[in-house]
């Protein structure tokens, strides 16, 4: 059970790292939301 909690950790940090080294690129396009971007809209309630 902790490898897979270590595995899925892996891969939210890197989703996260992906996504702050992006956020000047996604600033310049209006508009363009990644897939992190996306779940924080849902989870904050301003998606449906």
């Amino acid at each position: 059970m902790r490898r897979v909690h270590r595995q899925f950790d892996g891969l939210i940090r890197q989703l996260l790292a992906e996504h702050a080294a992006t956020a000047e690129e996604r600033a310049q396009e209006e508009g363009r939301l990644d897939f992190v971007d996306r779940l924080w809209l849902v989870a904050s309630g301003g998606m449906p």
